[in-house]
Formats: structure tokens, sequence, C-alpha cells
């Protein structure tokens, strides 16, 4: 049986796999954000589509969703912290703040370790 890391982390190697296949380039995974020694978050993946920067978070359920969604796990305040970790992730980076980037919302559903389905919401948190 897998571990809910391995579990995430298969996910989210589907969501980098399905993200090229569109034409998404993978600019950093896993991204780390820290102030001083305190750990403010994370950034899943971090990829760019022609010019627009693309935040994507990555949600991951084993077998089918069916009570519930991926989705339903992506709170208000969930969706006020990636803002938060976007902006910060930009500011650090020099890049200027009215450059087009958007935050997305990837759903994966796994049946042991295959995904079984993957949905995409563009523009989940608006930046």
């Amino acid at each position: 049986m897998s571990t809910t890391k391995e579990i995430g982390d298969q996910g989210e190697e589907a969501a980098v796999q399905y993200l090229k296949s569109r034409g998404y380039r993978i600019l950093e995974r896993n991204y780390k954000i820290k102030i001083g020694t305190r750990m403010m978050g994370e950034l899943d993946i971090i990829s760019q589509k022609g010019r627009d920067l693309v935040f994507v978070e990555v949600k991951t359920r084993l077998g089918q969703a069916g009570r519930y969604s991926p989705f339903d796990n992506i709170t208000d305040q969930k969706r006020k912290k990636l803002l938060k970790l976007a902006r910060f992730y930009i500011k650090t980076q020099k890049i200027p703040l009215d450059s087009p980037h958007q935050i997305d919302v990837i759903a994966v559903e796994m049946d042991f370790d295959k995904p079984t389905k993957i949905e995409h919401l563009e523009r989940e948190v608006y930046c």
C-alpha cells in the first residue's frame, strides 16, 4: 500500500505529464517558500504557457472520488494562501507584477499507481 506522500507524488507526476502534453513548460516543482526559518508553504508546480506564468495546485485522491471531489479541498483559506505564495514568488523572482499569471488546480484520481482521471480548472484562483 502506498503512503499518502507517495500517492501525492504520483498524482503530481501525472499532472506534470498532463501539462507538458498540453504545451506547458515546467519551471519549478515543490517550490518551498520560507521567510527566515519559518515555512510559509509550497507551490506544487510553477509552469509557463505562452507568456502566462501558471501556478498549479495538485490534489490527488486514491480511488473514485464518488462522495466528494478533490476540488472540495480548495477552500477560501487555501485560495488566499495560494495567492499569497504566488505573489511572494513573483516578487522574489523579480517578475513584473503586471505580467500575466494565474493559479490553476488539477485534480488527479488514482487507482493504485496509475491515474484514472485528471481534471484541470484553469484560473481557479484569481490573481
